[in-house]
This record gives structure tokens, sequence and C-alpha cells, in this order.
């Protein structure tokens, strides 16, 4: 009977290879009314001209890669890449030119979908690698252009949105320690957004959301966002800055930012993040500590692009690693590791198990 019930969910996850996809495409479209009711059309123009860049440079990978491979069907992965384009502007300011943030994420997605799979001879590795190339255009476009990605506009009034207490990002307020700024700045404004920040990810209450969505929908791809929303949260509680009650530093920390953002839609993913949960949890709980210690190594405004790609490698060579699956024994009876053509194969079986589709 159980070996039924197993065989039922493998065939309807088989068959519906695109839900995860669906699924993050319906809460990004949440974040994005946030960004166009907070910003008005500018945010929309941002969101749609970045997608757009990130659409064509899947084009032009999918090119490179037919013309250097040349396999029997065209290696496209536009919705991929058209979510790392959204993704890319929703951290972004709303002030922030259009062309500087469609050039990056254009660069970077065919630095991932195309040149990095040639230099390291496997034309397989494309497929949906546009969320890793988003966090490689926001780690870009943070650590390059600084400046104009953390020139952070208030909410724009003639939009609709009521202006802010405050003009300062929620960050900006902790790293100054500026008590007053923080008791200006309302408990409704933090839950609802309504601050300065990233466009697309300063709802507090819409984030939540999200991974409460996500730990009901698909509870193996919540434990990294979890164990990070834990990790930030207990660190806020015991570490607090600007003079700020327990309460508000919790609030505080985990409004800031994009980290929790990028938490949800991107490493949540079942191919960024380890297939073992209790190593997707430490990977959560390390992105955490990570993104809490930069913020108190004021290097960067929100440093938590960093501390997501440097988990986002991390639990790459998890997954590659011999370790997630018992080896095999010889014919003499002695234990041997398995090949990396049997790793691929292995996590192609637990991405079609839950729901990602083989290569």
């Amino acid at each position: 009977m159980g070996s039924r019930v197993i065989h039922a969910k493998h065939t309807q996850n088989r068959q519906n290879p695109y839900a995860p996809v669906i699924d993050r495409a319906i809460l990004l479209l949440f974040a994005c009314v946030m960004a166009w009711y907070y910003y008005g059309g500018g945010a929309v123009r941002l969101i749609i001209f970045t997608a757009l860049a990130a659409l064509a440079a899947d084009v032009v990978a999918s090119l490179v890669l037919k013309a250097v491979y040349k396999p029997d069907n065209m290696p496209f992965d536009l919705v991929s890449s058209a979510l790392a384009g959204v993704i890319t502007a929703l951290v972004m300011p709303a002030s922030i030119a259009p062309y500087l943030p469609a050039i990056v994420i254009f660069v970077c997605v065919i630095l991932v979908r195309a040149i990095y799979p040639i230099l390291t001879k496997k034309p397989t590795i494309y497929r949906a690698d546009g969320l890793s190339a988003a966090l490689l255009a926001i780690a870009v476009l943070t650590v390059v252009f600084s400046g104009a990605a953390f020139d952070y506009p208030v909410p724009d009034a003639a939009a609709g949105a009521a202006s802010p207490a405050v003009t300062d990002s929620v960050l900006k307020i902790l790293q100054n320690s500026d008590a007053a700024a923080a008791l200006r700045l309302g408990y409704v404004d933090l839950l609802t957004g309504n601050t300065a920040g990233p466009m697309g990810s300063t709802c507090l209450l819409l984030m939540l959301t999200a991974l409460l969505y996500r730990l009901l929908r698909r509870p193996a791809e919540a434990v990294l966002p979890l164990a990070y929303t834990l990790t930030v949260g207990i660190f806020a509680l015991f570490v607090r800055r600007a003079g700020l009650s327990a309460g508000g530093s919790l609030l505080f920390e985990l409004s800031g930012g994009c980290g929790l953002f990028l938490m949800i839609f991107v490493l949540s993913e079942a191919r960024y993040q380890p297939k073992n949960p209790v190593l997707a949890g430490l990977c959560g709980v390390i992105a955490g500590l990570l993104t809490m210690l930069l913020r108190y190594v004021p290097i960067l405004e929100d440093s938590a692009c960093l501390a997501a790609l440097a988990v986002n490698v991390f639990s790459e060579i998890l997954n590659r690693s011999a370790l997630l699956k018992k080896p095999k024994k010889g014919a003499a009876g002695r234990r041997k590791w398995i090949t990396p053509e049997e790793q691929e194969r292995y996590i192609d079986d637990i991405a079609s198990e839950r729901g990602e589709g083989g290569r």
C-alpha cells in the first residue's frame, strides 16, 4: 500500500514540473503589486525592463549553447530567467536607472547559463540556473554600484501610499543606532512595508505570508528560510540595536533589507538547498548568522545577498558530495564512492520527487 502511495506521489510530481515555479510566480506577483502601490508606475517599468533583459539574455545563452553542443532541442529556460529579472528588480530602489539592473542581469544570465557551462564542460548545468544569475546580479549591483543600489526613496504619496515618518531605511536606522528615528517609525509601517528600502521586499506581512504558504505547500522547501527566520529572530532578541525593545528589534531586523526575501524566493527552491532537511536547516542557520554578522560590520548597508551567495555555494557543495548517498559495495565487498554521473542522477531523482522535473 505504501509503495502505491509513493508511486502515485512521484507520478503526480512528474506530471507537474512547473508547479513550484507557478507558486513562486504567484507570490512574486503580490510583491510586484506592493511595489506598484508604494512607488507607482516607475516600479512597474523597472520590473518589466529588467525581466525583458533577462529573457533576451536567456535567448542569447541558449543560442550559444546550441551552437557549441548542438543539442536536439533548444535549451530555453525563459520562465526561470524572467523570474530572475523580476527578483533582481524587486530588491532594488524604485529610483534606480532601469538600464543599470537590466545590463547587469543580462550579463549575469549569460555568464551563468552559457559561459559557466561551457568552461566547466557541463552543458546540462544550464537547467534552471536563472535564479543563481539573480543572486549574482544582486551581489554585483550592491557591491559595484552600491551608491545607486542603496539610494532608497520613501514610498511615493502620489502613488497612493502614506508618507512614512522617517526617510532612512530600516537598516540605516539600525546601523546609525538612531533611537529617535526608530521610535518614530511605527510597527504598522514595518509590517506593511511603508518604509524606505528595496521596493518589493519591505512588507514583512507579505514575506511571512509567503513563508507560511511555502511551508504549507512544500514543507521541504521551507526548511531553509524558516531556519533563517528563526536564527535572525533569536539573534535580534538577544542583540538589540537603537535602544529597541525585544519585539521592536525582532520586527526591525526581519523587515530590514532583502535577506528574508532572497531566502523565500531563491534559496527555498529545491535545487538551491541541500536535499537533506537537516543540512537545509543548517544552511538556513548559517545564512541567518552571516546576515546578522555582516550587519554589525557595515561594509554595505545590506549584505544579505553575499550571505545568500555563500550559502548557495555551500549548498551546491553538499549536493554534489558523495556523502549524500550511501556508498555502493564493489564486487569484492568493499565500499566505493558513487561517480559524478550517479550523483547527477540522484539529484535529478530528488528534484523530481519535489516536483522540479528532471534534466
